[in-house]
């Protein structure tokens, strides 16, 4: 099946683990059928390296209890590190074994991709052709083979420059990454480092691959919208470029403020791009999902915030979503 449109879902990362029950109160009838699971702030042992089934076997009934379903897991590096995607082994080697504990995790929630960020382990470069690059790729079919056979995907989520990143800032960089992990090498020699988007010159549709029904196995990009404008991408020929490429889509704003908070161009330069794709009938990625951090406020203002992100999303991305 091909989806056409999509369906809204929220981070949990916007609320404290004992403010579930109000947001989830707050976002009924909203349009909002998923949630987003960071899963430390599901189970705390999670970070200490211990997976706790039963607790997340728990969450899953109670989101479909509210009738919502898992969307994706994200934050998955939390806690029991250091990691690394490149350098010593052992350190790599446990980096691949928590994608695995996440993968399992996912699982039992019963979603399908995990989405890969991990900010703090793409600081630095050496050779990002050669060094970098490989030693990445060589990390990620590690974790592909410990993740597959749970029917589980990875998604790769662009880190903008401004947070300190050099490898895979932009969606060009991340998606060149994921053609490398996929198909052997490093794509085309081009670089993954710094943008060089070809959308910010003219969209192209080439090699677009559906990925609505999300395929065990594969590697691919998370679509993330404050990474796009923080990337200086054209963000609507940037959406049409990349987002039939992603597995996953972040509505966000840059250090993940309150969606909505930094003005409405952007949004709408998404939402028309979303919607042209639906019409073309174009594959999506199947959830597009609110990602902003929980602000320093009271309960109630949280819960006020979000109602007003999503009533934000709702309305500015009405042509985007499944009816």
């Amino acid at each position: 099946m091909t989806h056409r449109g999509a369906r809204l879902a929220i981070s949990n990362i916007a609320w404290l683990k004992e403010e579930t029950d109000l947001v989830f109160d707050a976002v009924a009838g909203t349009g909002v059928t998923g949630v987003e699971i960071a899963p430390g702030t599901v189970s705390p042992s999670y970070a200490a390296g211990i997976r706790q089934d039963g607790v997340f076997s728990a969450y899953a009934k109670r989101l479909s209890d509210r009738g919502l379903q898992p969307a994706a897991i994200e934050d998955v590096l939390c806690g029991g590190g250091p990691y690394a995607f490149w350098g010593e082994d052992d350190v790599v080697t446990r980096t691949v074994e928590k994608v695995s504990m996440a993968g399992g995790a996912a699982t039992v929630l019963q979603t399908r991709t995990i989405v890969l960020d991990a900010p703090g382990l793409r600081a630095r470069r050496r050779d990002t052709d050669g060094g970098d690059m490989s030693g990445f790729v060589r990390f990620a079919r590690r974790a592909l083979r410990m993740t597959e056979h749970r029917g589980v995907s990875i998604a790769l989520k662009p880190c903008p420059s401004i947070y300190g990143c050099e490898f895979a800032p932009s969606h060009e960089a991340a998606h060149r990454v994921a053609h490398a992990v996929m198909n052997g090498g490093a794509g085309d020699g081009q670089k993954t480092t710094g943008s060089g988007n070809p959308a910010k010159k003219k969209a192209g549709h080439g090699g677009a691959a559906p990925m609505d029904d999300i395929r065990a196995g594969v590697f691919g990009i998370t679509f993330d919208l404050a990474a796009a404008m923080l990337e200086d991408d054209d963000v609507e020929r940037c959406v049409m470029e990349y987002a039939p490429k992603a597995l996953h889509f972040h509505i966000s704003e840059p250090h993940l403020v309150r969606v909505g908070s930094c003005g409405s161009e952007h949004h709408k330069a998404a939402a028309r791009a979303l919607a042209t794709l639906r019409a073309n009938g174009s594959a999506t990625p199947p959830w597009l999902s609110i990602e902003m951090n929980r602000a320093q406020l009271s309960t109630s203002q949280i819960v006020e915030d979000i109602r007003r992100a999503t009533d934000f999303v709702t309305e500015t991305y009405s042509g985007s979503f499944d009816s």
